[in-house]
């Protein structure tokens, strides 16, 4: 069955190579070899192709020049702290009652709305969970199924409202109604992590990923001035077109003859 498969791919393959082949033929016979947008994409072609065999022949001596030195992950993690700070980041559950903007969009009147957040907070103070009151009320579709969780957030990545009741909120209680674009939001704060650097050992990985980009831009950018001061080289912009004559311009109509109402 394997067989059957790998052959019936080689047989499509062989069968569109043939397509491209007859469509080829047929475009020489129009002789649409011979059109200037063809010869462009042609060159481009060809010129494609050249940077790939150049960069191939090269291939090992680039490698070399691209491997990373022992010790280079630490010393761009050590060059460039602020790469590696992370923000306070914030866990909280909210409940959301959406409000309506116009008619005939979802979500409630604002009066409706805060009938809603009304019932909920009674609920709450009766010992309802805030995590069993999230799945069954918010309108947040993000976090709904996790109790209304949002888990070490930036919380500068919020609506300026919900993101100032989330850093200043106490701990583990819930604050008053907070008014957003969205609607009203019960928020409860579960806990904050503060700023911090991350350790080198947590941020290895991503600081030789970038340590690698940065010395993948250092050797291209070197190559390219190498290339450019041996092979004198000037991008040739294409003319613009040219004016029309005046004595070439089509002549305005003739006015209407007669009477015009």
């Amino acid at each position: 069955m394997q067989i059957m498969m790998v052959q019936g791919g080689k047989d499509e393959f062989v069968k569109r190579m043939a397509e491209s082949k007859l469509l080829s033929v047929k475009a020489k016979k129009l002789d649409l070899d011979k059109t200037p947008s063809y010869q462009v994409a042609l060159n481009r072609a060809k010129d494609d192709l050249l940077a790939r065999e150049f960069l191939t022949k090269e291939g090992e001596a680039l490698q070399k020049k691209l491997a990373l030195a022992e010790g280079a992950a630490k010393a761009y993690y050590d060059q460039h702290p602020e790469r590696f700070k992370q923000p306070e980041l914030v866990s909280v559950r909210h409940i959301l009652v959406s409000v309506k903007q116009a008619e005939g969009q979802p979500g409630l009147s604002d009066a409706d709305a805060k009938k809603r957040v009304a019932k909920i907070q009674a609920e709450l103070k009766k010992g309802a969970k805030f995590e069993a009151l999230a799945k069954k009320y918010t309108d947040d579709p993000g976090s709904k199924e996790n109790g209304g969780l949002y888990a070490d957030a930036d919380a500068s990545g919020w609506v300026p409202e919900f993101g100032a009741a989330a850093r200043t909120q106490p701990i583990g209680k819930v604050g008053a109604p907070v008014k957003t674009s969205y609607g009203y939001h019960l928020i409860k704060v579960e806990g904050r992590k503060p700023a911090r650097l991350v350790p080198f050992e947590e941020a290895k990985a991503q600081a030789e990923k970038m340590a690698t980009q940065e010395r993948q831009a250092k050797v291209w950018n070197e190559l390219m001035e190498d290339l450019r001061k041996e092979i004198p080289f000037e991008l040739v912009k294409p003319a613009p077109a040219a004016a029309t004559k005046a004595s070439e311009a089509p002549k305005a109509p003739a006015a209407p003859q007669g009477d015009v109402k």
